[in-house]
């Protein structure tokens, strides 16, 4: 199960993904739907640990 509490990944000089708190169980299937710079990618290299949040915390 991923664990998403308060998560957020911010730039200097923006905000690509606000504080999200999500929890996909183990065998779940989740799709991502958003128009363009909505943070899907952010949060999808957030979950493969492409990125390091900005605050909040992520556990597997």
């Amino acid at each position: 199960m991923f664990t998403l509490d308060a998560v957020s990944y911010r730039l200097p000089e923006k905000t690509l993904l606000h504080p999200i708190d999500l929890r996909i169980a183990y065998g779940q299937m989740v799709g991502l739907v958003g128009h363009n710079g909505s943070g899907k990618s952010t949060l999808v290299k957030l979950l493969a640990r492409q990125l390091r949040p900005s605050s909040g915390q992520i556990t597997l």
